[in-house]
């Protein structure tokens, strides 16, 4: 809906979906991360997934009221 086309790739354009994406992305380097057992980064990347995860949905909550 509010995405753009950016080097042949679909890309976010407004902080939900910037959020959203993170949170897609940071989910995909975590399984890196924790596959080649890079606990702490596996951990810090989790960290990000999370709290873009909560960003999505804080403000999506806000868009709703």
């Amino acid at each position: 809906m509010g995405e753009m086309m950016v080097n042949d790739e679909l890309r976010p354009t407004t902080a939900a979906e910037t959020a959203s994406y993170i949170e897609h992305q940071t989910t995909a380097l975590y399984d890196l991360a924790n596959r080649a057992r890079l606990d702490f980064l596996a951990y810090l990347i989790d960290m990000a997934r999370m709290e873009a995860a909560s960003q999505a949905s804080q403000i999506n909550r806000t868009r709703v009221r």
